[in-house]
């Protein structure tokens, strides 16, 4: 016989919050050290082609929008039905 689950398994969409609510405090701080690893590593390295995708991402005020929104899904319906 199979146990009941008490709570719903939530670990993925609680951690994709988490996520958010560290990332956008932290957005300007993150752009500023992607652009640095670009600065610094040659154009041919992961290293520098990473960063510049995500300089390149971190520009789009699209991201940032979508970055807000989930965030406040996140607050507003997701943590206060779920927890």
């Amino acid at each position: 016989m199979q146990k009941k689950m008490d709570h719903p398994v939530l670990t993925k969409w609680e951690y994709v919050g988490k996520a958010i609510a560290w990332l956008i405090p932290k957005l300007d701080e993150m752009k500023k050290f992607a652009q640095a690893v670009v600065n610094t590593n040659s154009s041919i390295s992961a290293k520098n082609q990473i960063a510049s995708a995500l300089t390149s991402l971190g520009n789009e005020s699209v991201i940032h929008a979508h970055l807000l929104f989930l965030k406040a899904y996140h607050d507003s319906f997701f943590d206060n039905n779920f927890h």
